[in-house]
């Protein structure tokens, strides 16, 4: 308790006048939790279910934002690097190495003594 007391004390000058409990946002604006969107102080009443809804929508934002990320980074990736000639090149050169490799490698496993 002492350590959590003293390294308060240590970054008050910081923050200035702030209750505990409360909070301090931009070095302005202060408040209590009841003063966040959506939230009722804890009370009785609606205050969880209101919580409860805004964080799943917020999950639902976060949510499509990662996707819309996603689809957008797949998109700049197709564009930059799969429609090249150099990548096309390679990707053949790939494909034929892979057959030829199979190629000898069914050989080998077909001759007597081995295998």
């Amino acid at each position: 308790v002492l350590r959590c007391w003293s390294a308060g004390a240590r970054f008050r000058p910081l923050l200035g006048d702030v209750a505990p409990g409360s909070f301090r946002v931009a070095g302005s604006i202060s408040g209590s939790a009841a003063a966040l969107p959506g939230h009722d102080g804890g009370g009785a009443g609606g205050g969880v279910a209101t919580t409860m809804s805004t964080m799943f929508a917020d999950t639902l934002l976060i949510v499509f934002i990662s996707v819309c990320t996603a689809l957008l980074a797949e998109g700049i990736t197709w564009v930059l690097v799969y429609r090249t000639d150099k990548y096309k090149r390679l990707k053949a050169e790939v494909e034929k190495q892979s057959k030829k490799c199979k190629y000898f490698s069914d050989i080998s496993e077909c001759r007597p003594g081995r295998g």
